[in-house]
């Protein structure tokens, strides 16, 4: 064990050992768990009897720990794993299957619903989690209810819905790196059944990484300066309808991502030679710009329930734009001295159409279906630039008197249409056991465009169009029992589709017209829900096995000496499995203390690497083995009414590897992470000032780190360059709350 592994371990630790301290009062009686609903199968369910891995979190659990966005919500999620390439990019894994392709005509593998609206594009996905009634993350393929791209798993939004109560709410948080943070929602009766709500939300704060370099120094860069706004009516015009309209729009306006040299590659070892300091502390570059990072995401929903007797109707309308710029030194370092220099630009506008129509079944007996038919139009504009200078001639490798600049560009221009029905039948087979059996067909097509430019020495440049259809039939069969009172279990095989496409920033015209193929999932799963101890305890277990099939692969390669591409490839099958184990507990040793968590053992490799068969058996991206978190909420009732809670959290991630060839230079060390909130809420619950501090022992940790330019010979590692995002520091600050009926 190395110093920083030793180091790591003695403060989870100690974080535990706090944790644990908490739990040494007198016996009391507690109260039972709360009851959890649902939706996951487009029906109002028991998360306890529903036969899927669910975690689900509500508007409470969400505040109490403080999670704005879907970074937080990683916290909480067993097998899932977050990265973030830049702000257009969140990458979103869920049992080692995500993606980190950005092209035009590439999807991604965990796919985010607002409302249940199908969100494409990575940088619609970048939610404010503000005035949200709940979040469901469902974990595995999703190919029946919820459609293409879903092989890893979904993650659904859920607005809180205005009604006839009047209220206003908010919350204004200040923190140090200059932190400021502004949320407030109004909602209430229009006119007659006619409801409103209107939530906005303001964040902004420092960046967490300085650029030391002469040219920039002391400039900030990984910032937060990001708006929001939703606005909701609902009418409910005769007792079986009900309209649901929604309107939505964020914006962020930033410095650049902020990355850093990983140890061990050539601009590392000569930037910390310039500027030793480099080596003392992750959060310090050596970049010689800036750059900037600007998003803007607007969203309508639509949606209509009509309920007759026997079924009910349901129209889902949703329409999304979004909009992402950016300039980035990807390295991070200036590298003059060494010969060479580069700078990416990326100018996205992608806009999307989708209707579901859906029809349940109300009857109330044996039988239970539902069916529906959807549709998706998505259309993709992005160019990406990538402007190297070069100090002598890459091809004689002479010095030149000037320095020579060698632009590339990359012009893709996609649509997509998509069509799909679905249906799943349940069946009561008696009081205990039900069998379900579901399917999808979906079909689509995408037409692509794309011009690369100019032609020059390193580049070919070309101007291709190509259409391909891809077509799939994802089923679902799923048989659960109720063994008694307290436990039920279930088993599934359920199978997932994600689209081919084509890549990005191609390395040549063949190459940008040829389709990659369709990536399939096939998942089998048995699973355990439980609610014992007199229902104070609730222990949920899922063990998977799921085979994927062409597997889309984001991989680095390498045109000559000076020149790396990344070129998204059918590159390998590949197997996910583990076990997932989620708890809620209420000890009977201490009253008011409540202790919840979740444990992922995940074995996600490569069956069968194309491209390198040395990489069969490595580890998937972000798919670390171990990982898990621990939640303890303390209440104290104090004799004026009002209560104070103590909330402190631990969290552990194993080390994942960036890359099939599971690079060690790139890979993202393992991290240990601690959390404490104190909240103090009036007698009457109508306002709240919590003190927290995220990351309290300040944790040097990895968000994303990139294989860029490594190999490896006899097995010695070396290379160029791996550019690294460093995680948060520690943060601290106060929050105020009110909520006002």
């Amino acid at each position: 064990m190395n110093i920083l592994e030793n180091t790591m371990a003695k403060k989870s630790l100690i974080t535990l050992a706090i944790l644990t301290t908490c739990a040494s009062a007198l016996a009391a009686d507690n109260k039972e768990l709360e009851q959890i609903e649902v939706v996951a199968q487009k029906r109002t369910t028991n998360l306890q009897k529903t036969p899927m891995a669910i975690t689900a979190l509500g508007a409470e659990a969400l505040e109490s720990s403080g999670i704005n966005d879907l970074t937080g919500i990683e916290t909480r999620v067993p097998g899932m794993s977050m990265g973030t390439f830049n702000l257009g990019q969140p990458q979103l894994y869920i049992r080692g299957i995500g993606s980190n392709a950005d092209g035009a005509g590439a999807d991604n593998s965990v796919v985010v619903f607002l409302d249940e609206v199908y969100i494409g594009r990575s940088a619609g996905a970048a939610l404010d989690l503000y005035d949200i009634e709940r979040v469901e993350v469902l974990r595995g393929p999703q190919g029946t209810l919820y459609g293409k791209n879903v092989v890893g798993g979904a993650i659904s939004v859920y607005s809180a819905k205005p009604d006839e109560q009047f209220y206003t709410k908010g919350m204004a948080t200040v923190g140090n790196f200059g932190a400021l943070t502004l949320k407030a929602a109004v909602s209430g009766e229009l006119a007659d059944q006619l409801y409103g709500k209107l939530a906005v939300s303001t964040k902004e704060r420092d960046g967490t990484v300085t650029s030391i370099h002469p040219s920039v120094y002391g400039e900030k860069m990984n910032d937060i300066n990001s708006q929001s706004a939703r606005y909701q009516m609902r009418y409910l015009p005769t007792s079986n309808v009900e309209i649901n309209f929604a309107v939505d729009y964020s914006q962020d306006d930033v410095a650049g991502v902020g990355r850093t040299q990983s140890e061990g590659t050539t601009l590392y070892t000569m930037a910390s030679i310039i500027e030793p300091r480099l080596l003392d502390d992750i959060h310090l570059t050596y970049a010689d710009s800036i750059g900037y990072q600007k998003r803007d995401a607007y969203g309508l929903t639509n949606r209509i329930d009509y309920t007759l007797d026997d079924i009910t109707i349901t129209s889902i309308t949703g329409a999304r734009k979004t909009s992402f710029d950016m300039s980035d030194d990807f390295l991070n370092v200036d590298i003059t001295f060494v010969g060479i220099d580069a700078v990416s630009y990326v100018d996205e506008e992608a806009s999307q159409f989708s209707q579901e129509l859906r029809f349940t079944s109300n009857y109330g007996s044996a039988l239970e279906w539902i069916s529906g038919l959807y549709y998706l139009y998505e259309k993709t504009d992005r160019i990406e630039s990538s402007d190297v200078s070069y100090s002598f001639d890459p091809t004689t490798y002479q010095p030149l008197d000037d320095v020579l600049e060698i632009p590339d560009i990359s012009e893709q221009y996609n649509e997509t249409n998509s069509y799909a029905v679905f249906g799943e039948f349940s069946y009561e087979l008696n009081e205990r056991t039900d069998i379900a059996v579901g399917g999808r067909y979906t079909t689509e097509t995408k037409d692509i465009q794309q011009i690369r430019s100019p032609q020059t020495i390193l580049n070919e440049a070309y101007d291709v169009t190509a259409d391909e259809t891809f077509s799939a039939f994802t089923p679902r069969v799923v048989l659960n029992h109720q063994l008694n009172d307290d436990m039920f279990i279930y088993g599934s095989v359920s199978r997932g589709f994600k689209s081919g496409g084509f890549a990005g920033f191609a390395s040549s015209a063949e190459a940008a017209s040829t389709p990659f193929k369709k990536e399939t999932a096939t998942n089998y799963e048995l699973g355990v829900k439980s609610q014992l101890l007199n229902n104070t305890l609730r222990l949920n277990i899922a063990a998977f096995m799921t085979d994927y099939k062409n597997l889309q692969v984001l991989e680095v390669v390498t045109i000559n000496e000076f020149r790396s591409i990344l070129l998204t490839t059918n590159a390998a099958d590949a197997t996910s499995q583990g076990v997932e184990v989620e708890y809620t507990y209420l000890p009977s040793f201490v009253e008011n203390l409540r202790i919840s968590g979740s444990y992922a053992y995940l074995d996600a490799t490569y069956d069968k690497y194309e491209p390198d068969p040395s990489a069969d058996g490595n580890y998937l991206r972000n798919a670390p083995k171990h990982s898990y978190n621990i939640i303890l909420n303390y209440d104290m009732y104090l004799d004026n009414g009002a209560i104070v809670t103590a909330n402190l959290e631990n969290r552990y991630k194993g080390k994942s590897y960036q890359d099939p060839l599971n690079f060690e230079t790139s890979a993202i060390p393992s991290y240990s992470l601690s959390n404490a909130r104190l909240t103090y809420t009036s007698a009457e619950q109508s306002w709240w000032v919590s003190v927290w501090s995220d990351n309290i022992f300040d944790e040097d940790y990895l968000v994303h780190n990139s294989p860029f330019s490594l190999s490896r010979v006899n097995g010695v590692e070396s290379g160029l360059a791996a550019p690294a995002m460093p995680g948060t520091p520690r943060t601290y600050g106060v929050t105020v709350g009110w909520d006002f009926y």
